[in-house]
């Protein structure tokens, strides 16, 4: 697996001299997608360090089945990948210290750089991804699924 550095992302999503803007949105979309595939790179948080195995926390909601979710991320992640994750339920009445939420379907995250997704940001990718044509060619982008997840994973 190669981790890029947020250097690289930033790099990746640049825009070329003389890009319209337009153009260079459009462009970036794929830079900024997260799913399974990439569970293992979107673990990484340059603000944290590994577990002492290496590995980074991957938090499920508790109510999701455990073994279905590791099950479904065996056929999607390469193994040397998810032996980089450490995947767990999420506490209950308290927020871990670091760790990625787990998300089922595929997702936006803002900027590139940041594993965080907030509300006012989720509004803005969706209305891009609307303007752009992405939503129905993408229909699984969609941030409803996400901000599901996540609502479920805090109760």
């Amino acid at each position: 697996m190669t981790i890029l550095s947020i250097g690289a992302v930033a790099l990746q999503a640049a825009p070329k001299v003389d890009e319209p803007i337009l153009e260079y949105i459009k462009r970036t979309w794929a830079a900024l997608a997260g799913s399974n595939r990439t569970l293992a790179t979107s673990a990484v948080d340059p603000k944290f360090q590994p577990e002492a195995d290496g590995r980074w926390p991957v938090y499920i909601s508790a109510a999701d089945d455990h073994a279905r979710v590791e099950e479904q991320l065996r056929r999607e992640i390469p193994p040397g990948d998810l032996r980089l994750i450490d995947l767990r339920t999420l506490p209950s009445g308290r927020a871990p210290t670091a760790g990625l939420l787990y998300l089922p379907q595929p997702y936006v995250v803002p900027g590139g750089r940041f594993n965080e997704m907030y509300g006012w940001d989720s509004y803005f990718i969706v209305r891009g991804l609307l303007r752009d044509g992405l939503v129905t060619k993408h229909r699984r982008w969609s941030m409803i699924s996400c901000t599901k997840s996540a609502i479920t994973a805090k109760s």
